[in-house]
């Protein structure tokens, strides 16, 4: 296999290395502010009062969260969003491995927040 030229490693660093590390940064900036952010509505989604989402569009999976609600999508995203900022910032205790197992776990039911339907 031959060597990239440097035309090719600076398309590569402008198309691809670049743009992925402002996605990333933008990414943890947006976990950092969703976490400040998230106190009430963590309170209710521990609470007893049940939330079910009301979007009438035909997301493929309506959110829901308090009174035992399986999966509850609220407190699986603070724990998403929680290991993710660890991992990345260090901050809390625990492994990194164990952050990154964390945030596995909830992986596939963050996926289902989202509006389109997976592979969309």
């Amino acid at each position: 296999m031959p060597e990239a030229t440097d035309q090719q490693m600076q398309a590569f660093a402008d198309q691809r290395i670049r743009p992925f590390a402002e996605l990333c940064r933008q990414l943890y900036n947006l976990a950092a502010d969703d976490k400040a952010s998230i106190d009430d509505e963590y309170a209710r989604a521990t609470g007893l009062n049940r939330w079910n989402d009301a979007r009438t569009d035909g997301p493929p999976h309506l959110l829901q969260s308090g009174n035992a609600a399986s999966p509850d999508d609220f407190t699986n995203f603070n724990a998403f969003i929680t290991a993710f900022k660890t991992v990345i910032d260090g901050t809390a205790t625990g492994s990194d491995a164990a952050n990154a197992a964390e945030m596995r776990s909830c992986w596939a039911v963050l996926m289902r927040a989202c509006v389109r339907a997976p592979g969309a």
